[in-house]
């Protein structure tokens, strides 16, 4: 603490040492310079201490705002720690069932739509079967009553 103030001394003017020189016999001049600078000395000493005690209250402020802002945050991340792997786990099962069950969705689409475009040709086939047993049939008909009754000109009427 002294060392500080020791670091810190105060200006003194030169003028007053050139006046001390010019007048030898001037005692009383110089003790009045020297308690001035004295009392100069201890009023910056004062300030000093002033803002010192200021800067250690301030420091000791931040220190218990850190201690509590430590705690918190310790808090918080041990809060942090024991729901996090629980919840973490249960999300990715869940995760994983709902990709499941997309994937059977999907999987179930596509045998939906293939099993529609299979109903399609199907149907499609069996119409043309049906059209040509129909014209099968017809002909047939048409050949076998042409051969008995040759009045009969238009195939299955």
């Amino acid at each position: 603490m002294w060392s500080m103030m020791c670091d810190v001394m105060p200006t003194i003017s030169e003028d007053g040492i050139s006046q001390r020189s010019g007048q030898l016999g001037a005692g009383a001049g110089d003790e009045a310079n020297f308690e001035q600078l004295m009392v100069n000395m201890l009023d910056e000493r004062d300030k000093l201490m002033e803002s010192l005690r200021e800067t250690q209250e301030e420091l000791n402020e931040n220190k218990s705002k850190l201690a509590e802002v430590e705690k918190e945050r310790d808090s918080l991340q041990r809060q942090l720690v024991s729901h996090m792997p629980q919840e973490f786990t249960s999300l990715t099962r869940e995760l994983n069932q709902a990709r499941e069950q997309l994937l059977e969705k999907d999987e179930e689409i596509q045998e939906l739509k293939a099993e529609r475009n299979n109903t399609r040709v199907s149907s499609a086939n069996s119409q043309k079967l049906q059209k040509l047993t129909f014209i099968f049939f017809c002909s047939y008909s048409w050949n076998t009553s042409s051969a008995s009754s040759p009045a009969m000109s238009a195939p299955c009427g």
